[in-house]
């Protein structure tokens, strides 16, 4: 009987705590606390990785590319369960799923900058065609931001618009080398650099010899 009573006490008192407007309030902002650092610890490896697509110029997001990990992973795992091929396997897609985001970056990044090497030449031959005829350095870069094709009409327009806002054309260069860590790309900048301090006859002979070294 003492039992069953403090049982019974025990339980009215604690449907008199949980009723309570206090710890309903305080569970819940405890809950809440909880949840939104899941969500904040979740979108900042999402931004973090969005703002990585972004600055590479591709339109997938973080979501996109994690959809496309699971399906690949999904297919794997079932191919090895029909097909009667050793579990270790499932392990070896569900892996592969975890480490897809890094990779998937990985290959888009090479390819823009395989795709910006390739297009440099264009990009010198329109600032040489603007300082043969009189025109700044600064000028030159924004035809080759207009004219160029992407990716590298969209990497001169990042150069031409941190010089818009008042960064020099040694920083501006060092930002696009950041962006794109290629031998040909500090060449270029060096180039670019050098023929910016010096006459326009000199500038012009400097980007010549520049491409020249590039792409003989």
């Amino acid at each position: 009987v003492g039992i069953i009573t403090g049982l019974a006490v025990f339980c009215l008192l604690a449907a008199y705590y949980l009723k309570s407007d206090y710890l309903r309030d305080h569970f819940l902002k405890i809950k809440e606390e909880e949840i939104t650092w899941d969500d904040k610890k979740k979108s900042s490896k999402e931004a973090e990785m969005d703002a990585a697509l972004r600055e590479i110029g591709s339109d997938k997001t973080y979501a996109d590319i994690n959809r496309i990990g699971m399906g690949i992973m999904i297919a794997g795992i079932l191919a090895v369960v029909l097909s009667g091929l050793p579990i270790l396997l499932v392990v070896l897609f569900v892996i592969f799923y975890a480490k897809f985001p890094s990779l998937m970056l990985s290959h888009l990044r090479r390819k823009r900058m395989d795709a910006v090497q390739a297009q440099l030449s264009s990009a010198i031959e329109r600032i040489r065609q603007v300082l043969n005829v009189g025109g700044q350095m600064s000028q030159g870069i924004e035809e080759a931001a207009n004219e160029c094709k992407e990716p590298v009409a969209s990497e001169f327009r990042k150069i031409s618009i941190d010089l818009s806002t008042g960064a020099s054309m040694k920083e501006a260069l060092d930002n696009f080398y950041k962006r794109c860590p290629l031998p040909d790309v500090k060449m270029l900048c060096v180039g670019c650099i050098i023929s910016d301090t010096v006459s326009k006859e000199v500038a012009v002979q400097t980007l010549a010899m520049t491409e020249e070294i590039l792409y003989r």
